[in-house]
Order: C-alpha cells, then structure tokens, then sequence
C-alpha cells in the first residue's frame, strides 16, 4: 500500500502544468497533503459570519465617515470674506429671507438671498442654529 501511494504522489509531481499553474489533485484524492512546492489555490474569499459582520462594519464606518466630512465641508464659510462682507452666526428662528430682507436695500430681497446663497456654497435656503453665514454689511 505505500507503495501504491509514493507512486500516485510520484504520478502527481510529474503531471504537466496546464495555463501555468501548478495543481495537486491527484495527491489530495488520496488523502495526501500536497507535495513541496505545489501550492493550491481557492477561487475566492470565505469569510465566516463574524468576518463578514466585521466588512461590513469597517465599510459602514467609512461610509458615515465620509458623509460626516462632507457635511462639515458643506456648512463650514468660507476662509476669506469678499470685501463687505462679514460672518453672522445664525440664530433660533433665522430664515435666509429675514436676513436678506434685513440687509437688503431693496423691497424685494430675492436677489440678494441668490447672492447669499453663492457666497455661502448653500445649495438650498435651510439654515440651522448656529450656523455660520457670510452676510453683507
């Protein structure tokens, strides 16, 4: 019987490589480790439920991460004021009308809210409390 084996094991190592790799099946079928030298290769990752739990939260880590820095990018004023202007701090009760309408020379402040919104990266008229906004003087 080992006989039988060294010779199989033997039959396996001297197989001709197909597309460049390297297998050992011959030598697994019969209960055999793989000689030295050959490797085996599984197609894929298997990943145990707490592996897969573990991926699955790095990436929703990274996810809330990324939205968290975007959303402070998006409310943070800009560095430098145009000239005549200046930074206000958003109040309780601040609507971007209000404000407009109470810097505005004009009855009508729409335009100025447009402007508003410009300078400030704002992509809709909400505001919140404490807020940062570049207002003009």
């Amino acid at each position: 019987m080992t006989t039988m084996t060294t010779m199989t094991t033997m039959t396996a190592t001297k197989m001709p490589v197909s597309d460049g790799k390297r297998t050992a099946a011959r030598s697994l079928q019969c209960g055999h480790s793989a000689p030295s030298g050959l490797s085996l290769q599984r197609s894929g990752i298997r990943l145990t439920r707490r592996g897969r739990l573990a991926v699955f939260a790095g990436l929703l880590a990274i996810a809330v991460l990324v939205v968290f820095a975007g959303a402070l990018r998006a409310t943070a004023a800009p560095a430098d004021p145009p000239p005549g202007w200046e930074p206000v701090l958003v109040q309780p009760g601040d609507t971007l009308w209000d404000l407009a309408q109470s810097r505005s020379r004009v009855d009508d402040p729409r335009a100025l809210i447009a402007q508003i919104k410009t300078v400030n990266q704002l992509t809709d008229s909400r505001l919140a409390s404490g807020q940062q906004l570049l207002l003009p003087v």
